[in-house]
């Protein structure tokens, strides 16, 4: 049922509720107080439904209690001194409309930020669900830096890349700098610095870490800096993972092309020396004839 409708069916059932409660009472209360019950149904029918509710059900009550409850009864005939009741009862019905109005607007407003904030919690749990899911399919260590408060928050893939735990280390910078290589700190701070100084916001930087357990590593560093307007560093969402298994592979390239090059070169001197020799098949032979030549006969 559209909203709409259902609003208007709770109207007519606060003012059947209403009326039914007044013919309940009429025993006791006679031809007094017709529309004392009326009250309650419109404020709430204003509450619920809007003003456009609350006046057609102060219209139809005062019909209904006018026929059943004002002598002479099954009559719309009204005195003078029923005629200013009837105007005090509009001026109040009035009066309630425009107040279950203003607590109509204000409970959709509630209902919709409500809505937004149920929303938006659902958006973040499935949004924080994701990151979790991409977090351990990345063998990284994702990490957040505020630069204003300088704390880190670490995902666990601290423990698949250098066996801490998130909660074994303090969330501060410090302790990241401590485990760097000290021959590659330097370079890293440069590597940071100049691609900050370029105006880059996308920073890749190279380096070595210690792991837990004493062996160092070779690491990625992938970052991307947040600025505010001014230029002014806000956070830096990065993820490092493990790169040491390529660094042995590309050593091991280097040395295969290394003995690749010398091998090519010895072919090349080989193959120089048997062409030339090649070449010159009888240069022996011609040298010998010539130096008898040159001796003469033997002596008898």
């Amino acid at each position: 049922m559209p909203p709409a409708y259902r609003s208007h069916a709770f109207a007519l059932a606060g003012l059947a509720g209403a009326v039914a409660l007044r013919w309940a009472l009429d025993p006791w209360l006679g031809a007094q107080y017709p529309l004392i019950c009326l009250f309650a149904a419109v404020a709430i029918a204003a509450a619920v439904g809007g003003w456009i509710d609350a006046l057609w059900v102060a219209a139809a009550g005062w019909l209904i209690a006018r026929w059943m409850f004002v002598e002479p009864r099954g009559s719309f005939s009204m005195t003078a001194a029923e005629s200013g009741r009837l105007v005090a009862y509009v001026v109040t019905m009035c009066v309630l409309a425009g107040f279950g109005e203003t607590m109509h607007r204000m409970l959709r407003r509630a209902i919709a930020a409500r809505h937004a904030a149920e929303q938006e919690a659902a958006w973040r749990a499935d949004a924080e669900t994701r990151f979790r899911l991409a977090a351990d399919a990345v063998n990284g260590v994702i990490y957040e830096y505020d630069f204003h408060t300088g704390r880190v928050h670490r995902t666990r893939g601290m423990y698949e890349v250098l066996g801490w735990r998130p909660e074994e280390v303090p969330p501060v910078p410090d302790w990241w700098e401590s485990q760097v290589h000290p021959d590659d700190r330097i370079d890293r701070q440069r590597q940071f610095r100049d691609a900050a100084a370029a105006g880059q916001r996308r920073i890749v930087m190279r380096y070595r870490m210690r792991h837990k357990d004493g062996r160092w590593l070779h690491v990625e560093d992938r970052a991307v800096l947040v600025v505010d307007n001014n230029g002014i560093w806000l956070k830096m969402h990065g993820c490092t993972v493990d790169v040491t298994h390529l660094k042995q592979a590309e050593e091991q390239l280097r040395k295969l092309n290394a003995e690749l090059r010398a091998a090519d070169a010895r072919k090349d001197r080989f193959v120089a020396t048997l062409a030339h020799e090649l070449r010159n098949p009888l240069a022996p032979i011609r040298n010998a004839a010539r130096l008898l030549q040159q001796k003469g006969p033997p002596e008898p």
